[in-house]
């Protein structure tokens, strides 16, 4: 073959490839620039959804590379937060991403001013990240060390490191600080290993995890060690159901030690709209709770719906161990879903619950008047009791008792909430 030809040829490939590798980071850069102005412009019914805004951006647009800024905005009622993100885009297309980028986020205006009054020096989050071909971005980001003194009062917060990924339908995120001490005016602080994450479905709003971790907190009075805390919330159907466990593996304070703590709460069947619709008007009204007639009727609404719907709040687990013994526990509140016209709260409450007690936490005294008593049996070196209520009628420990006094405080209730909602209601 000629082998200018085939020179030819070749350079004419090399430039043919060039020419789609730059094609393809400019239509890279188009669609980061595309992402970013459908942020600081997003859909009146997105927008309206959420306390944050981006606004005022700045971008400027390579054929390789780009760069600019924005602000991110956070106003809640009478709260404003400003925080100046300033970037720059690497978009020449790679095997292992599409783009890779750099970040700055500094808080402005009075933040940023209390802020370094505090940390005695301008506060930043800085961070490097990719955007993958499947449109997902992952960064990294890290926060300073802080440290001062003032008024005879020290704080000392190492540096800390967290992760951070988005895609079409997820927010994923994870934080770790090692330690953070306060001193002053005789009292002390010293938290080490923290770790903070939440797992956020935001395309759906159908789930929502984060949990935060603390391997040991130490005060002038106690000590804590290995403490969880993990809420979450899941969307069935047209139901919000909410779990909150915490957990403790040992805690000591004035001469008590307790171990395996574990306590957990839920409110399950929640109307989720009527709950979604409450939290983003609280999020318009801020501190004030100053409505529109407009908005007091649809929270209204959403309460009566709430309420008409039906839900169950409860603590299914109490649990904990000391020197001489244990405790466990729960109970649970059922609020049934309103027939026809049956919406009285006395008419559809009904609860049950159990404790028990075991070994020498309490006195032979405390015992003997809890058995004595008859709402509590003895069981071996185990106290227990339990109880059920429904309209009428309270049981404890299969003893009946009378449960008007239940039932009076429900139609209070009662009589209160109609007000409520009536004056939510009335034109002013």
């Amino acid at each position: 073959m000629n082998k200018k030809l085939i020179a030819t040829t070749t350079t004419t490939l090399i430039a043919l490839g060039i020419a789609a590798w730059a094609g393809l980071a400019y239509s890279t850069g188009g669609k980061v620039e595309e992402a970013l102005r459908s942020m600081a412009a997003p859909a009146p019914d997105a927008a309206a959804a959420s306390a944050w805004r981006v606004a005022d951006l700045e971008h400027a647009r390579g054929v390789l590379a780009s760069s600019g800024q924005f602000r991110v905005i956070y106003e809640d009622g009478e709260d404003r937060l400003p925080f100046l993100v300033t970037y720059s885009v690497d978009h020449k297309a790679l095997p292992a991403s599409a783009a890779s980028f750099s970040w700055k986020l500094q808080p402005e205006g009075p933040l940023a001013a209390d802020l370094k009054s505090t940390a005695g020096t301008d506060v930043q989050v800085t961070g490097t990240g990719t955007i993958a071909y499947s449109g997902s971005v992952s960064s990294d980001f890290q926060l300073p060390a802080v440290s001062t003194r003032s008024e005879g009062r020290s704080l000392s917060i190492t540096a800390s490191t967290g992760t951070a990924r988005y895609d079409d339908t997820r927010l994923e995120a994870q934080w770790t600080l090692d330690q953070l001490t306060m001193r002053g005016k005789g009292e002390a602080l010293e938290v080490r290993g923290t770790k903070v994450s939440f797992d956020v479905d935001h395309a759906t709003g159908s789930q929502a995890l984060a949990r935060l971790s603390v391997d040991r907190i130490d005060t002038a009075v106690g000590s804590f060690e290995g403490l969880d805390l993990t809420a979450e919330s899941r969307r069935n159907a047209d139901r919000m159901d909410t779990t909150v466990s915490q957990s403790l593996r040992r805690i000591e304070a004035m001469g008590q030690a307790f171990s395996d703590l574990q306590l957990k709460w839920e409110v399950n069947g929640l109307h989720a709209e009527s709950l979604e619709k409450l939290v983003l008007l609280a999020q318009h009204s801020g501190d004030s709770m100053s409505l529109t007639l407009k908005e007091r009727l649809a929270a209204a609404e959403a309460i009566e719906t709430l309420l008409n719907k039906g839900f169950s709040f409860g603590m299914p687990t109490l649990t904990g161990k000391g020197r001489d013994g244990g405790v466990e526990a729960s109970f649970k509140i059922t609020l049934a879903a309103a027939q026809g016209e049956q919406t009285a709260l006395a008419d559809r409450v009904q609860s049950s619950g159990t404790a028990s007690v075991k070994g020498a936490l309490l006195s032979p005294e405390q015992v003997e008047m809890a058995t004595n008593s008859g709402f509590a049996v003895t069981q071996g070196d185990t106290l227990t009791t339990g109880y059920q209520y429904a309209r009428g009628l309270l049981k404890v420990n299969d003893r009946e008792l009378d449960a008007s006094f239940i039932d009076a405080a429900l139609f209070r209730a009662d009589e209160q909430l109609q007000v409520l909602l009536s004056s939510m209601k009335t034109q002013r």
